[in-house]
């Protein structure tokens, strides 16, 4: 006799992981917010700039608007290319108020170790103006 698997089991075993929440689960501990993992926590990506050395005051000023907080210049960072190294900028959101944005080191090389550059904790208000930098199809569950 074959036992049917239970609703929470089957939906595991049928969704493929998402390679990037994987990645950020690797990379993040935990939340800066509530300090627990990132089950219930849900992600999306707000900026990304090539990481090159050509591009490295471009990245310097990436890093730099998120550690000042200047949400709105992260708009201006959407310039991606896939056989280049990307420093790329997600914003955190879980089950409480506030929310945070990660900045990471993200190498084109399949096998080369995404790094972590930054994280910035966000209260409420600021979370309502970072969310809003990623389109509402775009968030995905961590």
């Amino acid at each position: 006799m074959r036992r049917r698997l239970p609703p929470r089991f089957r939906q595991m075993t049928m969704q493929p992981p998402n390679p990037t929440a994987a990645k950020l689960r690797t990379l993040v501990n935990s939340c800066l917010v509530c300090s627990k993992d990132l089950s219930g926590h849900r992600f999306a990506q707000i900026a990304t700039t090539v990481a090159t050395e050509g591009n490295k005051r471009r990245v310097q000023e990436l890093i730099s608007h998120v550690r000042q907080h200047e949400w709105a210049a992260l708009t201006r960072y959407k310039d991606f290319r896939p056989d280049q190294n990307a420093a790329v900028v997600y914003s955190i959101t879980g089950p409480h108020n506030g929310g945070m944005v990660i900045l990471i080191r993200d190498p084109f090389e399949l096998y080369e170790r995404a790094e972590l550059y930054l994280q910035e904790q966000l209260g409420s208000d600021e979370l309502l103006v970072v969310a809003p930098l990623a389109p509402a199809q775009d968030w995905q569950d961590l």
